[in-house]
């Protein structure tokens, strides 16, 4: 197989930099001082790196590509800041789009707006009486729809779903909110894809992260629903080899998942990951499961999906089974009730990797407890951007304080890093500042100070943190010998440079296995 030399550069390397390394086939045969490399290898070919900071590629440990992708048929309600602004959107695209049968929206976000109210059917019916109107806020975790939507699903206020709820307004009728599992009433209103449909969204979402140099992604999309034509379109981008995808699925029971899994033959480009259980919601939304009260809606405590002796025999059969799980898990009750069903039957060493997703809301309990069990966590800096300025507000000056612990974690447990795109950008330079100032992107707050880690530990938690999440810690996150030739070239050091300018940071080239599968005009 051919050989290639990669030379003056600025390799990045279990927390050195070497000069070079040399690529066969997929993956690296020899990294180190650049004369020695030369002197003590042959090669076919070579690229000179111009003095560029390399660095292993990014690998996304929670993620929703499909969700992403799906966007593109969706109107995007990210910038709105106020009700009439979300009115003003859903009317201009009916008017440009005439014959429309239903309007799907997403990624309204209340806090933006002057007064932050959830839109309920009496905003969206003004829009619209005639079609379903569907508009989903940023997190996922809440619907709001009109009053066509809820006369076609037949919801009323008799309806009940467990884990969900269909908010009721003072004449005891649905005013159009959804929350958590309520949220899937309105699952027919969805376009129906096929393999063909699915392959064509994903390929864009795929240049998407690699123009971002991430490499590898581990992505929850794969339900019962769906996986018959899904992973099919995945194996499709799969076989493409640009970029190397685990699926953390949803099912609702243990069966369900190995049906899935069944048949399905793991290779380096395409797994089947971990089973991904729902506990609560969303911070943003007020559906996160806490021991106390919001503070600003003292009415609710959050949202628990799943009842505990569910949860407790989920656990304990997924032992039993040897299957991996991770539970999205926001607020310290929800953390809780995770922590101890996994207590209950699992040893300290936490073989099968179980872990957590989000993290948010923690307590020092929690905190001991994912240190005592050597529980993974699987969290988002780029949250913090938004999250600190509402944190305390939300959950109080105490919970706030002990909250976001990134140092604490990756000082004492398996921590990886990702994104939960489509909530946030997939870009990890974004994550990466967050994660090592605490300061938000224009630079005004600063939160718990305390729990910045260094920039080494960052990216560290975006490339071997998420590859150990996946059993792949002795194939991919680091640039070694024996390790795939997953890396990239970015335009700046940014170990030199002032933190503030990490997010300006762009990729030059992206590698997955040896092959260049993004260029931005590098060579």
């Amino acid at each position: 197989m051919k050989k290639t030399l990669y030379f003056n550069g600025k390799i990045y390397s279990n927390n050195e930099f070497c000069q070079a390394m040399i690529v066969e086939g997929e993956e690296i045969i020899a990294i180190g001082e650049e004369s020695l490399i030369k002197e003590k290898h042959s090669y076919d070919a070579e690229i000179d790196l111009e003095q560029r900071l390399v660095l292993p590629g990014f690998n996304d440990s929670h993620l929703h590509l499909f969700h992403h992708a799906k966007k593109a048929k969706t109107i995007i309600l990210n910038d709105a800041q106020s009700l009439e602004e979300i009115i003003i959107i859903g009317k201009k695209y009916l008017a440009d789009h005439p014959h429309s049968s239903v309007l799907i929206g997403e990624g309204f976000n209340q806090d933006k707006f002057i007064k932050p109210i959830i839109p309920t059917k009496e905003e969206l019916d003004l829009i619209s009486k005639e079609i379903p109107i569907i508009f989903s806020r940023i997190c996922g975790h809440i619907v709001c729809v009109n009053s066509k939507a809820l006369e076609l699903c037949g919801i009323n206020h008799e309806t009940k779903i467990l884990g969900g709820q269909v908010l009721l307004n003072e004449q005891n009728e649905p005013n159009g909110i959804l929350t958590e599992n309520a949220c899937s009433l309105v699952d027919r209103f969805y376009e129906k894809l096929d393999v063909t449909k699915a392959r064509e969204l994903l390929e864009d979402a795929v240049n998407y992260a690699l123009s971002y140099g991430v490499t590898s992604i581990q992505t929850n999309d794969c339900t019962l629903e769906n996986y018959n034509y899904l992973l099919k379109a995945y194996q499709q981008i799969a076989d493409t080899k640009k970029i190397r995808i685990t699926h953390q699925v949803t099912t609702s029971t243990i069966d369900q998942y190995l049906e899935i899994k069944r048949g399905f033959f793991n290779n380096p480009y395409h797994n089947i990951g971990p089973l991904k259980m729902f506990l609560d919601g969303s911070l943003g939304a007020r559906t996160a499961a806490l021991t106390i009260p919001y503070q600003d809606d003292p009415m609710t405590t959050g949202v628990l999906c799943l009842p505990y002796d569910c949860l407790e025999k989920l656990v304990s059969e997924a032992n039993q089974k040897q299957v991996q799980l991770i539970f999205h898990a926001i607020g310290n009750k929800a953390i809780h009730e995770a922590l101890d069903a996994l207590m209950k039957s699992n040893d300290k060493t936490n073989p099968l990797r179980h872990g957590i997703v989000h993290l948010q809301i923690t307590d020092e309990k929690c905190l001991d407890f994912l240190a005592k069990y050597n529980i993974c966590a699987l969290v988002q800096p780029a949250f913090l951007d938004y999250d600190m300025g509402i944190v305390e507000e939300r959950v109080g000056k105490e919970l706030a304080q002990t909250s976001y612990a990134f140092k604490t974690m990756i000082e004492a447990i398996p921590t990886s890093f990702g994104t939960d795109l489509p909530v946030e950008e997939i870009n990890p330079f974004l994550g990466i500042y967050l994660a090592v100032t605490r300061r938000n992107f224009k630079k005004t707050k600063i939160y718990n100070n305390h729990q910045f880690i260094r920039l080494e530990q960052a990216i560290d938690a975006y490339t071997i943190g998420s590859s150990y999440q996946e059993f792949m810690e002795n194939k991919k996150g680091r640039l070694e010998k024996g390790y795939f030739a997953d890396f990239i070239i970015v335009d700046r050091n940014i170990f030199e440079i002032p933190l503030e300018e990490i997010t300006k940071t762009k990729v030059l080239a992206t590698y997955v296995g040896g092959k260049k599968v993004y260029n931005a005009n590098f060579y």
